[in-house]
């Protein structure tokens, strides 16, 4: 039944809950396959029985022998789908097993795996090792040569997400790739991409081969192809995947403009005019429009550079974090306290390349004057970002405000300027950053109430000082889209952003722990 609910693509949690419930005292009489299917079905749906996964790590071990490498490859793929992250031990035990067997793999066997370890932000370089000196061995059951584009993709984007690098496998890789690269569509192409620039390994030529054959197929308005192929339409982050990836060496390869200009022309100046043209203060667009025209194209950040870019468009200035943003943060994240971020989330703080939301917390700095008045409001701040358990009244009003002011029928008195989020493949409403702009707001609010400034007309708009406002990653659009915000109803308020790759920031936090994986 669960997999006929995966196969349909349909969630019904009750149901869900019900077959969960049912399976738990089932479990001991189970065979092999029944255990993986069960898991990767509800991984399909995304659905978490926290029960059943407590019940399958207590009986799958004994059963595991008698497992096919496609059931352990389903049972991992099922955990990664729905992020499993209660009991590593198991996880790390599993695929312990599947080292053992690779001989019996076959490649989706090995590709998922490395994909679910990826997705669990758990390393077993025992495993990746193994997979690598497998995958360039002669007696290969099935070599890179033989994978399918979404497997050889998979696999070494994998393999640099756990910060695993085997020279071979990547110049087996670099070779399949080239040779059959019309095979791949752009999500493959540039997960490649990606993937080999962030471990520094392709040289220019290499790239410059790959560019110039995949750029006349990004350059088609429409795609030509419904197939496996690079002829589908090239989405925002086919596009800028690659450009963010390439970069530093952008000078070096001459097709790179010609990807730039298309990803220009499609994404970033709409988004640029989009940002430019709101006028929440006049109620432009509506809420509900503005989300729904930025969701429309499909894309959730678009790296530092182009970041900058977008943020000066709207009059946000990116700047260099101050020595006191740094030790502050630096502090909140692996001071010796049982408060800090490493404490609370152990070592995979340390080890993703992609960091969950709850990982990043910001620095705020913020000195506020208002016309008319002497009192000035200062001081600075760690801001977390808001938890999925504590969506109070902030936290929905970010998500799914009907007005851009709060009352919204508010003519004369004080009122709140909402700072609205986006849906971006994801939930926003809580990243640090609207949460921080959002208590510079409530600040404001707290000095009219206790009488330290008067509520005037076009109060936010008198509203001057300096913010300073420092992120260990990369903003996401929806995050753009609250700086832009705040700049449209305090227009002479000078907002400062500084923040780094999170690789960046991770590394300085490698080198203070001494616990990075090189």
């Amino acid at each position: 039944l669960a997999y006929s609910f995966a196969l349909l693509g349909y969630t019904h949690h009750p149901t869900l809950r019900a077959i969960g419930d049912r399976s738990i005292p089932k479990l001991p009489h189970f065979k092999p396959e029944e255990f993986s299917i069960l898991v990767y079905s509800l991984g399909v749906l995304n659905y978490r029985h926290h029960d059943l996964l407590a019940a399958i790590v207590l009986h799958a071990p004994s059963v595991l022998p008698r497992f096919s490498t496609q059931n352990i490859s389903n049972l991992l793929h099922g955990l990664g789908l729905v992020g499993f992250d209660r009991d590593d031990a198991f996880v790390m035990h599993v695929a312990s097993h599947l080292a053992t067997r690779l001989q019996e793999c076959t490649a989706q066997d090995i590709a998922n795996p490395v994909t679910a370890l990826m997705r669990m932000v758990i390393p077993h370089d025992g495993l990746m090792h193994a997979i690598a000196a497998h995958l360039t061995s002669p007696l290969a059951k099935v070599p890179v040569s033989e994978f399918t584009p979404q497997e050889i993709a998979n696999t070494v984007y994998g393999f640099d997400a756990l910060q695993v690098f085997h020279a071979p496998l990547f110049e087996r890789v670099a070779e399949a790739t080239r040779r059959r690269l019309e095979e791949f569509i752009p999500q493959e192409v540039a997960n490649v991409i990606w993937a080999f620039a962030k471990q520094s390994f392709g040289s220019v030529a290499w790239f410059e081969e790959v560019l110039a054959r995949c750029v006349p197929h990004a350059e088609r308005v429409v795609g030509v192809s419904n197939g496996h192929t690079l002829s589908v339409l090239w989405c925002a982050e086919d596009l800028e995947k690659p450009l963010a990836a390439l970069r530093p060496m952008r000078e070096q390869l001459p097709s790179y403009g010609r990807l730039e200009g298309v990803f220009r022309k499609r994404f970033l100046t709409p988004i640029s005019l989009f940002l430019q043209s709101l006028e929440p203060q006049r109620g432009f667009p509506q809420p509900a429009q503005y989300q729904k025209d930025f969701a429309a194209w499909d894309l959730y950040q678009v790296g530092p550079s182009f970041t900058e870019e977008l943020l000066d468009a709207v009059g946000v200035q990116r700047a260099a974090p101050s020595p006191g943003a740094e030790t502050a943060l630096r502090e909140h994240y692996i001071g010796s306290g049982e408060d800090s971020l490493l404490s609370r989330y152990g070592d995979k703080l340390l080890i993703s390349v992609l960091p969950a939301a709850r990982w990043l917390s910001s620095w705020v700095s913020y000195r506020l004057s208002l016309v008319g008045s002497t009192q000035v409001l200062q001081g600075m701040l760690v801001v977390e970002p808001a938890h999925p358990k504590e969506d109070d009244e902030a936290n929905q009003r970010r998500l799914k405000a009907e007005s851009w002011r709060e009352p919204g029928d508010v003519v004369q008195g004080p009122f709140r300027p909402v700072l609205l989020s986006t849906f971006l493949g994801n939930w926003r409403h809580r990243h640090t950053e609207l949460v921080a702009l959002d208590l510079l707001v409530e600040l404001a609010l707290g000095a009219v109430k206790d009488g330290s400034w008067s509520w005037t007309d076009g109060f936010w708009g008198h509203l001057s000082g300096e913010v300073e406002l420092f992120v260990p990653h990369t903003p996401c659009l929806s995050c753009v889209g609250a700086f832009a915000q705040l700049r449209c109803w305090a227009p002479h308020l000078t907002l400062r952003v500084a923040y780094y790759d999170w690789r960046d920031w991770r590394s300085q936090l490698w080198q203070a722990t001494g616990r990075g994986r090189g």
